[in-house]
């Protein structure tokens, strides 16, 4: 049976793909797995673009652990099954007394796929969705369930929050939630020098900040979003043909007559950037943070410090109009606050994220090494669940509890159930299961 990320991009065939429903069959799984030296990953939604998913042996998919289990309305906090999928729990929880406190633009994602690799949205002062757990139930590689929390296993909670699926096996998050709200988007075009001047005002004005440049144009999109009083649901129809419909399927055209050769590259970059829509619309939050994203591509991002933001943001315009690469994705820049995940891209400093895309089917990896060496010079740490290159021994540098994280990691997964051979590249480790002693690169 073969899986897929949403990209296309990785694909494997595992020998067994299992659906379980409770966390005790997925200790069954994993106690069954250790018996016949199989190795394990999870599948939330696939929209990770590396290959931390990949596996030729046991995958198991928590599609059907999506539900939410319990909003206690008191303390706003709701406790989500391991396979939810963001785009599914934003109205119930509305339902319910309670909304996420961030989210991206794209919601596809099972929350603990997007908790497990860091996933964020946007805004100086809001974390990743990491940021906001408070609990998780996991089943390690020994079959043992555990519940953790900062005042239960706190040791495990600390670095389990996102730790790449290799702790175990997330079955359900607690999660700090706030009331519901509502949010005002606008959306405006803007000469891409007055965005660099503004965006110090604009993301800490803001709620949510973020721009996109589109490669070979000198203009810039920016998109602002605020709590609102407004009771109104502004144009969802105009939203839908406009920014739906409309948008993606130009977008997909543009993409791929660049892909095709038919027309030049910064020929269509500069067109897009000039057609990209200015709008304002109001809805509930979970209404407002999603965009929908038809046009499937490749990813790599990088957060850094967020001082150095707009630095890198300039060297990798420069390195893109230099070399004359293929480009035609925009580049999108975000902020996100710090925190205390030893394995958060974000960890002890607040962070500007800067991504770069390439539309499927065209070549990245020349765009992706060069973006790559930018982003390490200052200190960049990648996004988990995007595309990077870097090993073992590269990321301990990044991480100050690299190895603490390892020295868990492996009493929770002695045998290495977890490990693939891609996390075997990216954690440094051997897995005792293959004949390896199970530790990290040190």
């Amino acid at each position: 049976m073969k899986w897929s990320n949403w990209s296309g991009e990785v694909t494997c065939e595992p020998v067994q793909i299992e659906t379980p429903d409770t966390t005790r069959g997925v200790a069954a799984l994993l106690k069954d797995a250790a018996t016949r030296d199989l190795g394990v990953r999870v599948a939330g939604s696939g929209h990770s673009f590396s290959r931390v998913v990949e596996t030729d042996d046991l995958l198991i998919d928590l599609q059907r652990m999506g539900e939410i289990e319990h909003v206690d309305t008191a303390s706003l906090r709701a406790r989500l099954g391991g396979g939810a999928r963001i785009s599914k729990i934003g109205a119930p929880l509305a339902a319910q007394g309670v909304a996420l406190l961030n989210q991206g633009d794209i919601h596809a994602q099972a929350i603990a796929g997007a908790i497990s690799t860091g996933t964020h949205g946007t805004g100086i002062n809001l974390g990743s969705l990491s940021s906001a757990v408070t609990g998780l139930t996991l089943v390690t590689g020994e079959g043992q369930t555990i519940t953790c929390s900062d005042s239960e296993e706190s040791e495990i909670f600390h670095y389990a929050r996102v730790a790449l699926g290799s702790m175990g096996v997330i079955t359900s998050v607690e999660m700090q939630m706030r009331a519901p709200y509502r949010l005002r988007e606008t959306k405006i075009n803007v000469p891409l020098q007055e965005c660099l001047e503004r965006t110090p005002t604009w993301r800490d004005s803001h709620r949510h900040f973020e721009f996109f440049w589109f490669p070979y144009s000198e203009l810039a999109a920016a998109k602002l979003l605020d709590e609102t009083e407004d009771r109104r649901n502004t144009a969802p129809l105009r939203h839908f043909i406009v920014d739906q419909m409309f948008e993606n399927t130009a977008w997909w055209a543009a993409c791929d007559l660049t892909r095709r050769g038919w027309v030049a590259t910064p020929k269509v970059a500069r067109f897009c950037a000039k057609a990209f829509s200015e709008s304002t619309r109001v809805g509930h939050s979970h209404e407002i943070f999603p965009n929908p994203r038809w046009v499937r591509f490749n990813e790599m991002e990088y957060a850094v410090a967020a001082e150095r933001g707009p630095e890198v943001f300039l060297e990798l315009k420069r390195f893109i109009e230099d070399e004359q690469l293929d480009v035609v994705f925009p580049i999108e820049y975000r902020y996100v606050r710090g925190d205390d995940i030893p394995l958060s891209p974000f960890y002890q400093r607040d962070s500007a994220v800067i991504s770069c895309h390439v539309f499927k089917g065209k070549p990245f990896e020349r765009y992706f090494r060069g973006a790559e060496q930018i982003f390490l010079k200052h200190g960049g740490r990648p996004h988990w669940g995007k595309m990077h290159q870097l090993d073992g021994a590269q990321l301990r540098a990044l991480y100050p509890e690299w190895d603490a994280f390892h020295e868990l990691r492996q009493r929770l997964d002695p045998r290495g159930l977890f490990i693939s051979p891609y996390l075997e590249r990216t954690f440094g480790v051997s897995p005792a299961r293959l004949g390896g002693d199970g530790r990290s690169t040190r």
